[in-house]
């Protein structure tokens, strides 16, 4: 069978330098996107009571509301990544629109300090781009780094996680200080600024390796199956022999994803 040409869907087999190599640009990806989004989360509230002149309550309501979307978009973002078009364009996509998501965010914080217009509805759609694709690239990040690795490279894979993990810390932990500080010392305008750099900085740095990731084409979602087995087991008649109402859904779907 022919391989598609684009780098974003190439299936092939790869060696283990390649996949190391691509693995390790996904660990330096994973700490710049931490960076971005844990330090927008680090000054946001603080943000929306000073520089928005929100009261404490609606500057804390709008800090949780989007942390809340963001982590409720990761459902999405497994399901279109599963579902569709494969992990790495997820993330690939996914990072183009957190980029363009703190683009608005500048754009309007520069609108401000020049015309001295607050455009609120182009930073509030900024916030919800870089919010809602922050958390459709989640659930990617750990799947590709897993997909690097065969079965029986379980030690490889361990060791990665290792540093997975700690970049998650590393970016988090870099981004709360640092920005927090600058968000204190200098206008606000220069904190967004390094977090949209990092942002910007993200997407070449993806795509540049693109061919040394192992890809898996699109199949099918456990959430979704999981729904469907649900529906399933809901909605069809059932025989008085069966002894749970899930072994309707035997009929329509494989008995193993049924009986985990």
């Amino acid at each position: 069978m022919k391989v598609e040409e684009d780098p974003l869907l190439t299936t092939s087999e790869l060696p283990l330098t390649y996949r190391l190599t691509g693995a390790r640009v996904l660990l330096i990806t994973n700490v710049a996107v931490n960076f971005s989004f844990q330090g927008f989360n680090a000054i946001s509230s603080t943000f929306y009571n000073d520089y928005m002149n929100f009261s404490q309550n609606l500057s804390s309501f709008f800090t949780n509301f989007f942390f809340f979307l963001c982590y409720g978009s990761a459902l999405i973002g497994g399901v279109i990544a599963d579902s569709f078009i494969g992990h790495v364009k997820n993330q690939f996509y996914g990072f183009i629109a957190i980029f363009v998501g703190m683009s608005l965010v500048i754009i309007s914080m520069l609108i401000k300090s020049t015309l001295h217009y607050t455009t609120t509805w182009l930073l509030f759609i900024g916030i919800l781009f870089f919010t809602i694709a922050n958390g459709i690239v989640k659930p990617s990040s750990t799947t590709l780094l897993g997909d690097q690795f065969l079965p029986h490279e379980s030690a490889q894979r361990s060791v990665y996680f290792s540093w997975y993990y700690f970049t998650i810390q590393l970016g988090a932990v870099g981004s709360s200080i640092a920005i927090s500080i600058l968000f204190q010392q200098f206008k606000p305008l220069l904190p967004f600024a390094i977090l949209w750099g990092f942002t910007g900085i993200i997407i070449p740095l993806y795509y540049a390796p693109s061919s040394y990731y192992k890809k898996k084409l699109p199949g099918s979602n456990v959430l979704v199956s999981f729904l469907k087995i649900l529906w399933a087991g809901m909605t069809l008649p059932r025989d008085p022999k069966e002894e749970h109402w899930l072994d309707k859904a035997c009929s329509v779907y494989e008995l193993s994803l049924i009986h985990i």
